[in-house]
């Protein structure tokens, strides 16, 4: 157990967290299903700020890999970079959500605040959570693999641990700001 952090186990899936959480899902689900009437190619950077303007919405996985894609200027830097790297393998990951009291941390592999034993399947019914700010966790730490969640449209993501499998990682951008800081 962290300093300020309680992790609970209950089979009472009722709580005001996961109630929380759900209408986020549902919100979302409703904001996709509403926006789903245009088709629309768009570079990294574009689809970030149609995103931040809520014209589209996306979940927080796809915001990280986006911001990934936000490292190469063209498609051709990007096939080559896939290509090269194909054969080095990749790592299944689980996000674990952290419900702070003014938002949620989804936290992945390698962040200081990843779980030693996290629940693949689910049957420990295992919740994160603190009455700290986001802010404030933000703060304290300093081995970040994370993606921030203020709001359906607005997402930070952090890292400062090196891709394993030769792989790149994101560039940090937070959706609720103007600089993406792409090259493209």
């Amino acid at each position: 157990m962290r300093d300020g952090m309680k992790v609970t186990q209950s089979l009472n899936m009722q709580s005001n967290a996961v109630f929380e959480q759900e209408q986020l899902r549902v919100q979302a689900l409703k904001t996709v299903c509403a926006g789903s009437r245009r088709l629309e190619w768009s570079s990294p950077p574009e689809a970030i700020e149609h995103l931040k303007t809520q014209e589209i919405w996306f979940p927080p996985p796809q915001f990280y890999e986006v911001c990934r894609l936000c490292n190469f200027s063209s498609l051709g830097e990007l096939h080559q970079f896939s290509s090269a790297r194909a054969l080095e393998g990749c790592e299944r990951w689980l996000p674990v959500m952290l419900t702070a009291s003014d938002g949620y941390i989804q936290l992945l592999p390698g962040d200081e605040l990843y779980p030693e034993d996290p629940d693949y399947t689910g049957e420990k019914k295992t919740m994160m959570s603190t009455d700290k700010k986001v802010e404030d966790l933000m703060k304290e730490g300093s081995v970040f693999h994370r993606i921030v969640i203020k709001n359906i449209n607005n997402y930070a993501v952090y890292v400062n641990i090196p891709a394993k499998y030769k792989h790149m990682n994101p560039l940090m951008i937070n959706s609720d700001c103007s600089d993406c800081n792409s090259r493209l």
